[in-house]
């Protein structure tokens, strides 16, 4: 008998109670106009019914894994790494939906540029309302691409289509980080270390849902958030100082920007000691930005002089 050909693609997963979704999610994958996949997902400990539902599947190329090392997703894809078999590697969160062709697409757009790194556009979902916005692609063609990934993340995890020369042998996700939420932004991060991306532009993308109950990637819930910039952040940091890769000023800018921004949302919730705290971040990052060699920028300037709760005053009267 032949043996059957290795998969072309190897889908990801992390799965922990993702039970109410994790069927629609299934057929979405199911229904890929490219079948030459395998989809690995892995376990972590549910405690209700998402891995029965996986158990559940027909489909002989979707393997349901258990994994009991961790409760983070980073731990979870790193085990799926471990098994793939595939040339090329895809994320997927167990709640979030594809379009028909969307592994298609960026498959043949990364043979055809022969990238290593595909990005195709999205879709938020919000589960609450219901609402989809406008389809959004990833911004690659600004110079300042290279430094802001250190603090907000390119794309949502299952934009993107990743060759094997970059995951798993030279990157994988920082399993320190799986208790915090925005982990994704440090694996980015170290991808876009190693490899250029590419955007396919025809056909793909995919829905990412936002708004679930007791979601990790929760803006109302402040204090986390501040907790895992800051163990974000500093993870990049790392990377780049273990990788003997140079700090930017463009780096230390978007960090400070990072936390201004969460400056601002503690002020409005009326968050005293968030704000107290993203604000004194905010101004010593401005001034290692300064450092840094950020004195070439007006804006890094004006922010170090003033702080960032003067500076953001005045952009605000001035744009009224």
């Amino acid at each position: 008998m032949t043996p059957n050909p290795p998969p072309v693609v190897s889908i990801i997963t992390p799965l922990y109670n993702k039970g109410l979704y994790v069927a629609e999610t299934i057929a979405s994958v199911l229904r890929q106009t490219f079948n030459a996949w395998e989809w690995l997902i892995v376990d972590n400990g549910s405690t209700d019914t998402g891995p029965e539902i996986v158990d559940q599947t027909a489909d002989r190329r979707v393997r349901l894994l258990q994994y009991h090392q961790t409760r983070g997703p980073g731990g979870s894809r790193n085990a799926g790494l471990a098994e793939a078999r595939g040339e090329w590697i895809f994320f997927l969160d167990a709640d979030d939906l594809l379009e028909p062709d969307h592994v298609d697409a960026l498959l043949r757009a990364g043979r055809a540029t022969r990238s290593s790194v595909v990005a195709s556009r999205w879709q938020t979902f919000d589960h609450a309302t219901q609402k989809l916005t406008a389809w959004e692609w990833p911004q690659l063609e600004s110079q300042a691409f290279q430094y802001s990934s250190i603090a907000y993340p390119p794309w949502p995890v299952g934009a993107v289509l990743l060759h094997r020369d970059v995951c798993p042998a030279l990157v994988q996700w920082p399993v320190e980080l799986d208790g915090y939420a925005s982990e994704d932004t440090a694996f980015w991060f170290r991808v876009l270390q190693h490899a250029q991306p590419v955007v396919c532009r025809e056909g793909g993308g995919f829905r990412y849902r936002i708004g679930l109950p007791q979601s990790r990637n929760d803006y109302a819930q402040l204090e986390s958030w501040a907790r895992a910039l800051s163990a974000v952040f500093a993870n990049n940091v790392n990377y780049l100082q273990s990788e003997s890769r140079p700090f930017h000023w463009q780096h230390a800018q978007y960090i400070m920007r990072s936390y201004a921004a969460l400056w601002e949302r503690a002020v409005k919730a009326d968050n005293h000691r968030v704000a107290k705290d993203t604000r004194i971040l905010a101004d010593e990052w401005a001034a290692r930005a300064l450092r840094s060699g950020g004195w070439r920028s007006p804006a890094v300037i004006a922010r170090s002089l003033c702080g960032i709760e003067a500076f953001t005053r005045a952009r605000q009267f001035a744009n009224r």
